[in-house]
């Protein structure tokens, strides 16, 4: 009888999720290289997957940034930019250079290797 209530949870959990968007918003222009690094650098942003997970990114301004993850991940790496591009080169996994875009001075979006747009949150 304990399993029907999980079950349900689980299910209900999974129905409530939503894929996470794979086209940046029609109004999202790319960043220029240099206002992309002035909004990244000494600054910590939030991420919040869709699938619940979430990032914490700090970007230090000598090209460094450290990355945590509520699933207990951690790394740390050099980044640079390009005009629209966030380039990153972790110690743990491959590096990648992200398409990124903005609307506004305040929202920024990037699209992940695995094709979504996750949106980077000043904390």
């Amino acid at each position: 009888m304990k399993l029907i209530p999980c079950l349900f949870l689980v299910a209900a959990t999974a129905a409530s999720a939503q894929p996470a968007p794979t086209e940046f918003p029609p109004d999202a222009v790319p960043i220029s290289a240099g206002s992309l690094r002035e909004r990244l650098a000494d600054k910590v942003y939030r991420v919040q997957l869709a699938d619940g997970g979430g990032w914490r990114i700090d970007y230090r301004s000598n090209g460094y940034y450290f990355v945590n993850t509520n699933a207990g991940y951690s790394d740390t790496g050099k980044w640079t930019v390009q005009d629209g591009k966030l380039c990153s080169e972790p110690r743990k996994t491959a590096g990648a250079c992200n398409e990124v875009r903005e609307i506004g001075d305040s929202v920024i979006y990037l699209k992940r290797v695995n094709g979504d747009i996750i949106q980077l949150k000043p904390q």
